[in-house]
């Protein structure tokens, strides 16, 4: 059950790759963004494989890295879609 929310990052996508063509494209997409988590200014990198789309979005699971400006840290996986090479998540406790 989902709880408050305790925080908002956007970014932007900074790399793709490509990872496989047989059996539909596979792309490793890496993304950098800023934001709050419960209060604190953070910094977030993020690595996750995707399929793309008929419409040209991307879908997939990932990992990120969330560094607090006082190098408080916290790891999460998740998974999203993409469709301009722009980011924006919200994030809400856990219940």
């Amino acid at each position: 059950m989902l709880g408050e929310q305790i925080g908002e990052e956007t970014g932007k996508v900074m790399v793709r790759r490509v990872i496989s063509v047989e059996g539909g494209t596979k792309v490793e997409i890496s993304v950098q963004s800023t934001g709050k988590l419960l209060g604190v200014e953070t910094r977030s990198n993020v690595t996750y494989l995707a399929g793309i789309r008929p419409d040209g979005s991307v879908y997939g699971e990932g990992q990120g890295l969330v560094v607090g400006k006082g190098g408080e840290q916290a790891t999460w996986k998740g998974a999203g879609a993409d469709a301009d090479g722009n980011t924006k998540n919200k994030l809400w406790e856990w219940k």
